[in-house]
């Protein structure tokens, strides 16, 4: 049976949010165990690797506090520069670890979007698995959102890209094996970098209703 890996990248410092914003408040949670709780509502999630600078006390005390064991913490030596190097090092530790096999996959999703419905992450578990595509991806109204998945024979792409290039290099590599799923839930386009970011998700939240 094959396996679903989710590689969250978290490792950056919130310049123009102005504060740590994996740790805000949204809804009674930390805006990284809003994500987490997510994630973690699909059977199909083997293991969750979140990448986090080591100087990054409260993120980590937070991490160390969440209770599922499908979730691994990753703190390299030294700081990831970029979200790509950050993917690298998590496929990495998941190659070490895993084991991973050509028909297991991986999730990449960064760690600023809280937004995200279990049932909105759920349903787009069911289309990997019924895709035969090497690569899927969610459009709302023709923009791409996350999370991208991808199988994981395409894991050593990531490592073999030019240094100036990111990571939408390996879904722009080859159109013929991207899948489009196209979707109307808009908080799949939602990143939180601004506090006029963190103002549209309370109001998006509240709009919602979540009963936790």
């Amino acid at each position: 049976m094959s396996r679903l890996f989710v590689v969250i990248p978290a490792a950056g410092h919130s310049r123009r949010m102005g504060e740590p914003k994996l740790l805000i408040d949204l809804g009674g949670k930390p805006v990284i165990v809003r994500l987490l709780d997510a994630l973690l509502s699909s059977s199909d999630v083997h293991r969750i690797v979140v990448v986090v600078r080591r100087s990054d006390e409260g993120l980590l005390e937070i991490l160390e506090e969440y209770s599922d064991d499908r979730v691994t913490v990753l703190t390299p030596e030294f700081d990831p520069p970029e979200m790509r190097d950050s993917v690298e090092l998590a496929l990495a530790a998941l190659d070490l670890r895993e084991d991973p096999r050509p028909d297991d996959s991986w999730a990449l999703i960064p760690a600023d979007h809280p937004l995200i419905a279990a049932e909105t992450f759920q349903a787009l578990c069911r289309s990997w698995k019924e895709s035969s595509a090497e690569i899927l991806k969610p459009s709302i109204h023709q923009q791409g959102g996350h999370p991208t998945f991808f199988r994981w024979s395409l894991a050593d792409e990531v490592s073999n890209l030019p240094a100036d290039q990111g990571l939408n290099a390996v879904v722009r590599a080859d159109p013929e094996r991207v899948e489009e799923r196209i979707s109307d839930a808009e908080e799949l386009l939602f990143d939180l970098d601004t506090p006029e970011d963190l103002d549209r998700a309370r109001q998006w939240w509240s709009r919602r209703g979540s009963p936790d």
